[in-house]
């Protein structure tokens, strides 16, 4: 324990001193420690200060709507789940999404933690208007519902393959030790990493030799784009008292001092139901019709 107490004191104390170089402050107060340990004896918590306070330790934490407790079982966030979801009556809009937000964390808890849940999940099918001695399983067929173990396991995977997906994820060029991998097989009431998680389900649904591809989202990188500079001879003129010559005479002007460049000119419209916009540039033009659904900015830039 003293050897993990000083290497997470030194990343505090690392992680303290960018802050204050970067303007920033963490607030003792709203910090907390939590002792992941499933050990029965006696354990003593690791004692970690920021500054001069020490961290206090408490059981369980909640880390973005999902509670951590100290013995990993996900039990006091099952509880608190089902507390919340068990008055909501919108199943798609609402309890759906709560019993799925976070499942990718908490989704490899212990099967009797876990199936606290299913009451829940069965009590919002039910309310398809499914008569109350229908079997679970034809409430899955009815309602077009997988099971919640199922569709954890999905979004699990999902996931993965959308991590994989992004250049330089850390979770890429993670992988288990043989080492370890031997004592995740010994101790199979251990819980594995998420990566090795998701690889079994692929596994078992055969997509282990699946090629993913790398989906380059910053393509140009923001902190490489160029700032650029813009006039707009039209801003000091108000549209509804300004005759239409004198935006003629600015134009003219406009195109004479910058003469050696291409035009480029757009315009969007709006219509019932749809909005467009087109591009035309020396003998080229563009045109594109979408739906009133799509974003508007899109056609105004």
């Amino acid at each position: 324990m003293r050897l993990i107490e000083r290497q997470l004191q030194t990343t505090v104390n690392r992680l303290v001193k960018w802050c204050d170089q970067n303007g920033h402050t963490i607030s003792p107060s709203k910090s907390s420690c939590v002792h992941f340990c499933r050990k029965r004896n006696l354990h003593p918590d690791p004692s970690i200060h920021i500054g001069n306070i020490q961290i206090p330790v408490v059981s369980e934490v909640r880390f973005f709507g999902v509670i951590f407790d100290s013995k990993s079982t996900f039990l006091p966030h099952v509880r608190n789940l089902r507390k919340k979801v068990s008055l909501l009556r919108v199943y798609q809009a609402l309890t759906l999404s709560r019993l799925d937000y976070g499942c990718v964390v908490y989704g490899f808890a212990r099967a009797s933690v876990l199936k606290r849940l299913d009451t829940i999940h069965h009590s919002a099918l039910s309310l398809s208007g499914a008569f109350r001695t229908s079997p679970v399983t034809s409430l899955y067929v009815v309602c077009h519902q997988p099971p919640l173990e199922l569709r954890r396991r999905q979004l699990s995977a999902n996931y993965f393959i959308r991590a994989m997906s992004v250049p330089f994820h850390p979770l890429k060029p993670f992988s288990l030790a043989i080492g370890l991998t031997r004592l995740y097989e010994a101790r199979s009431f251990n819980i594995k990493p998420f990566s090795e998680r998701a690889k079994a389900v692929l596994n078992d649904a055969h997509l282990n030799n699946i090629n993913i591809q790398e989906n380059n989202i910053l393509a140009f990188l923001p902190w490489d784009i160029r700032i650029f500079n813009f006039s707009n001879p039209f801003s000091g003129f108000d549209k509804t008292g300004t005759a239409a010559i004198i935006y003629q005479q600015h134009f003219s002007y406009h195109r004479n001092k910058f003469s050696k460049y291409i035009p480029v000119y757009t315009d969007g419209t709006k219509t019932v139901g749809h909005v467009g916009c087109g591009v035309v540039f020396n003998n080229t033009t563009f045109s594109v019709l979408a739906y009133i659904i799509l974003c508007l900015s899109l056609v105004q830039n």
